[in-house]
């Protein structure tokens, strides 16, 4: 006697000889591997109604089902797609529940073939012609009509159309059970001649309203026409699913304010009740999707451990203590108020003095997700506060974009280059910064796009800038400065060994075997290959000499150890050092 694992299924039609697409629960480890040792053989049994697999009997099976041929598995979004094949028809002898896998023991059964090819080809046309009669009637037939047409045999017919019939599910499972398949193409008959006439009669009463009335009732009954037919779509094609419960959920697990919630709703009923060729229809799915994947609720955030974010500031930073210091204050005063956000920090500094880095190691050591948004440049208010949606491609603006992109309601977002923002005929956008930099009206900040308020008080706000001078006094009013001061030659050297050396190696794959630079070396680029307060400018020359490096152990071999002295820099870096009296 064979043993197979069964999966169970509820609710829908199973018959023999019939290619299926069907959603299942996800498989487990143990489940996966039993369907590749059976080879890709299981056995699809009918419930008798829907129940968790580990609580399974006996008694909640129907007797039969049917044996099937595993063609593809398929992990997606709303669970696992299985593509079988079925076979024959199975009685279920015996149930075993295990804690990772559910088999059971089965006889074949044979069915019992009383009917003519041409009589069977026959009854198949009626029920098509039939079908395609109904189809005319209901929104998205067209679909159905085509489908039909590749459909040969009683059983492939029964298997896509009669679980949309008004059937009850044993009346589903007499279709399976009965031997006849003669029997059980007339079960199918009868059950597609009473679904026409509630088609019929829908049709009938359309015609007894006004065409007030009318148009409300059309519109009640087409939708749910538009269901049962969604459901014969999504068998026909297993990433289609329903536009209107699709949206419903993401609404409903968003769990939106009330004021979002409701233009939420307002927007997807303008959706739906739009047509494929009207262009507010994008502009309304874009809608929806943005206001979907933004985040309405805080998550828990750990407290943040002072000793865990000092060593997280020093391992990314070299010196900068007033920095680090004022920034561990911050990160004290916002534990003891239980505050999700803090003063606004603007952290200012010439080129490469680790401002931005500086925020994002902020982000860690606070544990929130990290967004830097660059302002350099931007001179339309509308990048600020988006789009109002009336316009063509109207989008978001950046700060709500950002807060999407990061998928929190409290991450650290940078604000980078705030000296750097223009003003234009198009409006100022320093000014639309005011409200998102201004704790007293940051909790109600609304984007034109969104058009409902959204609470940015929980940000941590840090902006950059290389120099506060053109910042307007307004804005710089609501900001903290912290000045970031240029690095030492000393400092410069400590940040070269421990943070870009390594890192330019690794970017160039050299190994610390292949390739030492003496101290004198790295003083000489420092002193004489840049000029700068920060260390961007030492980055790229590090990067040239390894990349030099690089070339020379390629062509020597692997095996090559490249020792750098100080001679040998214009060999590498060229012979036009800055010197010393120019800086």
């Amino acid at each position: 006697m064979k043993t197979y694992m069964i999966i169970p299924v509820y609710d829908t039609v199973i018959l023999p000889d019939v290619d299926y697409q069907l959603g299942i629960s996800d498989l487990t480890d143990d489940e996966k591997s039993r369907i590749k040792i059976d080879n890709n053989r299981v056995l699809l049994m009918p419930l008798k109604e829907s129940k968790e697999r580990t609580s399974l009997t006996m008694e909640d099976f129907y007797g039969l089902g049917v044996e099937a041929e595993v063609l593809e598995l398929r992990e997606t979004p709303k669970g696992t797609r299985i593509h079988a094949q079925t076979r024959e028809k199975v009685r279920l002898i015996d149930l075993n529940v295990g804690d990772t896998l559910l088999e059971g023991s089965f006889e074949s059964l044979e069915e019992v073939s009383d009917i003519t090819v041409k009589a069977e080809q026959n009854l198949l046309e009626d029920l098509k012609k039939t079908t395609t009669e109904i189809a005319t009637h209901i929104q998205g037939g067209e679909l159905a009509i085509q489908y039909i047409k590749g459909i040969h045999s009683i059983n492939e017919y029964g298997a896509a159309f009669c679980q949309f019939f008004d059937m009850s599910q044993d009346e589903k499972y007499h279709l399976l059970s009965t031997d006849s398949l003669k029997e059980r193409g007339l079960l199918i008959e009868e059950a597609l001649r009473k679904f026409k006439g509630s088609i019929d009669l829908q049709l009938d009463l359309d015609k007894r309203y006004n065409e007030t009335e009318g148009v409300t009732y059309k519109r009640q009954a087409i939708r749910k026409q538009m269901g049962m037919l969604q459901k014969e779509l999504e068998s026909m094609d297993p990433n289609s699913a329903s536009e209107e419960d699709e949206y419903k959920k993401k609404i409903e697990a968003a769990d939106m304010p009330e004021e979002a919630r409701k233009e939420a709703d307002r927007a997807l009923h303008r959706y739906l009740e739009s047509q494929p060729t009207d262009p507010e229809r994008s502009v309304l799915e874009n809608y929806l999707d943005f206001m979907t994947s933004l985040k309405w609720k805080l998550d828990p955030t750990p407290v943040p451990d002072l000793a865990n974010a000092r060593k997280i500031l020093d391992r990314d930073h070299y010196g900068l203590k007033k920095v680090k210091d004022r920034i561990i204050q911050q990160i004290a005063v916002m534990t003891l108020k239980k505050s999700q956000s803090g003063s606004i920090l603007l952290l200012v500094g010439a080129p490469g003095t680790g401002k931005t880095s500086m925020g994002k190691s902020i982000a860690e050591a606070l544990g929130r997700k990290y967004v830097r948004i660059s302002l350099g440049g931007v001179r339309d208010e509308a990048e600020i506060r988006g789009h109002r949606r009336t316009y063509v491609g109207a989008m978001p603006g950046r700060i709500m974009e950002g807060i999407k992109r990061s998928g929190s309601m409290n991450p650290v977002v940078v604000l980078d280059e705030v000296d750097k923002l223009a003003q234009s005929f198009q409006g100022d956008p320093a000014s639309a910064l005011l409200e998102v930099l201004d704790p007293e009206q940051n909790n109600t900040f609304t984007d034109h796009y969104l058009n409902v308020p959204y609470d940015l008080s929980n940000v941590f706000f840090i902006c950059t800038a290389n120099s506060y001078d053109t910042i307007p006094g307004p804005l710089l009013d609501r900001m903290e400065v912290i000045q970031l001061p240029g690095y030492t030659p000393f400092e410069k050297l400590q940040i070269a060994k421990q943070y870009l050396m390594p890192r330019a190696m690794e970017d160039a794959g050299i190994t610390k075997k292949q390739l030492h630079i003496s101290q004198g070396a790295m003083k000489k680029i420092i002193d004489s290959y840049t000029m700068e307060a920060g260390v961007r400018g030492l980055k790229k020359q590090l990067d040239i000499l390894c990349r030099h490096a690089a070339t020379e152990i390629v062509e020597k071999g692997d095996d090559q150890i490249l020792s750098v002295k100080e001679a040998d820099l214009g060999k590498y870096l060229g012979n036009k050092p800055i010197p010393h009296d120019r800086i």
